[in-house]
């Protein structure tokens, strides 16, 4: 969510001034960040890579989840979910989500306001 939340800021923060940035979709809408018009932190190789691994674990969740539990119960017990994501263990899994998590909060964080805070 922090990923398309940075695509949809980026979006109305240039959006009037650089018509490239007015596209439908989380992966077309970031596909215009190669314009040194914008000054945004990491890159859109970056960014892009980030979300991709991210909205892959999210598709597996709702995959498997079929309405039962909840998203974030599944995440306990990664096991399965590292193995379908080709990781070696679950430790690998976890290193690889947080630095994900981690990285994106950073740059939606640097592209707001002074004193505005995610929660």
């Amino acid at each position: 969510m922090d990923f398309e939340f940075l695509v949809q800021l980026l979006q109305l923060r240039h959006g009037h001034a650089l018509p490239a940035l007015r596209q439908p979709g989380t992966r077309r809408g970031c596909a215009p960040w190669r314009m040194p018009a914008l000054s945004r932190p990491g890159s859109p190789t970056q960014l892009l890579a980030s979300y991709n691994f991210l909205k892959r674990i999210e598709i597996l969740l709702r995959a498997t989840r079929q309405g039962r539990e909840r998203p974030g119960r599944l995440l306990r017990g990664a096991r399965p979910l590292a193995c379908w994501l080709g990781f070696a263990d679950e430790a690998s899994f976890w290193t690889e989500y947080c630095h994900r998590l981690a990285e994106t909060r950073r740059m939606v964080q640097a592209l707001l306001p002074p004193g505005v805070n995610l929660v």
